[in-house]
């Protein structure tokens, strides 16, 4: 007897288990080097769109408004557009404009999306004094084990 199959139930292919059960690819220390490189090119050219809003905001408020540049307020800036520009990138996408060139993506420890707690984490992990050298002993930084995220390439 032959079974029937509903109209409206999908076709059966093998295709998507079997991506699904490939191990991530780890990426390595020059994939995680080049990615910081060229993050910190784009972090630059995104703190220097910000302080080019911050003077246009200036004509029309006055220049009081630079005044949260003098000394302690400058890092606090800082911290806020380096860290605007990871939460965003990695909670939306899962990488950054350096991940999307060299090819990784962050994911969690069960190889999904990370929540937005752990790109939080993640982000705020990177201020930890010395943290880039972290990767001396092994390719995850101190920001991929504190927020039980890994780094993987997309490429093979």
């Amino acid at each position: 007897m032959e079974e029937h199959q509903s109209v409206y139930t999908a076709p059966q292919t093998h295709e998507f288990t079997e991506i699904q059960s490939q191990e991530p690819i780890p990426c390595n220390r020059s994939q995680r080097f080049l990615t910081l490189v060229l993050d910190v090119i784009f972090y630059n050219i995104f703190a220097f769109f910000g302080g080019v809003v911050l003077g246009l905001l200036s004509l029309v408020t006055g220049p009081g408004i630079l005044s949260i540049l003098d000394g302690f307020g400058a890092y606090v800036f800082g911290i806020c557009l380096i860290s605007f520009y990871y939460i965003v990138q990695e909670s939306l996408f899962g990488r950054t404009l350096g991940k999307l060139i060299v090819g990784t993506k962050v994911v969690n420890e069960q190889g999904g999306k990370p929540s937005f707690g752990q790109i939080v984490g993640r982000t705020f992990a990177r201020f930890i004094p010395f943290e880039p050298f972290s990767f001396a002993a092994d390719y995850r930084g101190w920001h991929d084990t504190l927020s039980h995220t890994y780094v993987i390439s997309t490429r093979k």
